[in-house]
């Protein structure tokens, strides 16, 4: 559960990098003892032509995040000179979305003839063991987590399983990857204009999972969804652990651009014209031919995600959230209402809960100034380091 603790702390900036399918993402918070203050935040695209290239994709995101850098310098910096207390960044936080890792996750089982007590000693042995075999590091990749979600001891789920006599335990493992060279690169990307500042390094899906998990204690069963430009990620928690990672290379901007091809329109009239339709708010003789078009490219997107769904076997639990652009959040909202793509999706006409994540979700947890990009992966990731400090 979120909540903010009572022992003093000095304030201090991180540097939050989200590098996503189609966009690179830069925002400065400011940590301190009360709620966190999101102080800065910036959005490059990354060059279309260069998602139809594997070889050109990553120069392009090294590109955009150059850009970043420059924006967060010239920008953003100034910003935090007059914030109370935080007069320099720290550490820079790079999050990575797909498709720039490889995640997994096990279940590490130990069963014993005889009750054994659980030291740290023997826990550190028994994950040296397991991770050689359960989770090998694929070569030209480094490890970025080998993250714990959630333990159980003899039937029962424990925060603290050490000094408890154990005979079996059950270990939920979320494990990732990333190349090792992009990881090099955008290490130097960053520390070019935040020279000696460390580096660590996240992906999307445990701090979607930790950060969702913390802000609805209560929810111990829900999928969530990340919907890039380029990529949708969906995450499965059952029992209140990620059980299930899935990435599916269909996103917000193959729907936009099947809908601007059938309607001919620029990009900024496309979504705002999507925007309003789906709240109802567009002209009778406008409605027609884009109501057609939207949903042709939603039918098209949840048949994508249905698919791999089937491919790899997976049940979607009917409590949903759902993570995407500000100005899609209307649309994606729209999207999962529509009783045919939630029969498509789940399985079934059965009624299901759906919180498309928005700056009012996360306002009693964080400080956003008005004036401020509100941008809800970054805003995410900046509770999960809340949490994790």
């Amino acid at each position: 559960m979120l909540g903010w603790g009572t022992r003093k702390q000095r304030a201090e900036c991180k540097l939050i990098v989200d590098i996503r399918s189609a966009s690179v993402g830069a925002a400065l918070v400011v940590y301190g003892e009360a709620a966190p203050s999101y102080v800065y935040g910036t959005r490059v695209p990354i060059d279309a032509a260069a998602s139809k290239d594997a070889a050109a994709i990553t120069p392009a995101m090294l590109a955009a995040l150059a850009q970043v850098g420059q924006k967060v310098v010239a920008e953003g910096l100034p910003r935090l000179a007059v914030s109370t207390g935080a007069p320099r960044v720290t550490e820079a936080v790079i999050a990575f979305a797909a498709p720039w890792y490889t995640a997994l996750v096990h279940d590490i089982s130990v069963k014993k003839e005889k009750p054994f007590i659980l030291t740290r000693h023997a826990w550190k042995q028994l994950l040296e063991e397991k991770l050689t075999t359960v989770a090998k590091q694929p070569t030209g990749y480094s490890n970025l987590e080998h993250d714990i979600t959630r333990v159980m001891v003899n039937g029962y789920e424990l925060k603290d399983p050490f000094h408890k006599k154990v005979q079996e335990m059950l270990i939920a493992l979320y494990t990732s990857f990333v190349s090792e060279q992009t990881k090099t690169a955008v290490a130097e990307a960053v520390q070019k204009h935040f020279h000696g500042v460390p580096c660590t390094y996240k992906t999307m899906p445990l701090i979607s999972f930790t950060t969702l998990r913390d802000m609805f204690w209560n929810v111990d069963r829900f999928t969530f969804f990340d919907v890039g430009g380029l990529v949708t990620e969906v995450g499965v928690v059952e029992g209140g652990t990620i059980t299930h990672i899935m990435s599916v290379p269909y996103g917000s901007q193959h729907m936009l651009q099947a809908v601007q091809a059938a309607c001919s329109m620029d990009d900024a009239t496309l979504t705002s014209a999507m925007s309003m339709l789906a709240k109802n708010e567009l002209h009778p003789s406008c409605t027609e031919a884009l109501a057609t078009a939207r949903t042709a490219a939603e039918q098209a997107w949840v048949t994508a995600i249905r698919t791999q769904l089937d491919v790899e076997g997976i049940t979607l639990p009917p409590r949903v959230f759902v993570q995407v652009a500000p100005s899609l959040q209307p649309i994606f909202g729209a999207l999962f209402g529509a009783p045919q793509h939630r029969k498509t999706l789940f399985g079934s006409d059965q009624e299901i809960q759906v919180a498309v994540l928005t700056q009012d979700h996360v306002r009693k947890y964080i400080d956003i100034p008005k004036d401020t990009l509100i941008d809800p992966f970054m805003l995410l990731t900046a509770l999960f380091l809340r949490t994790s400090r």
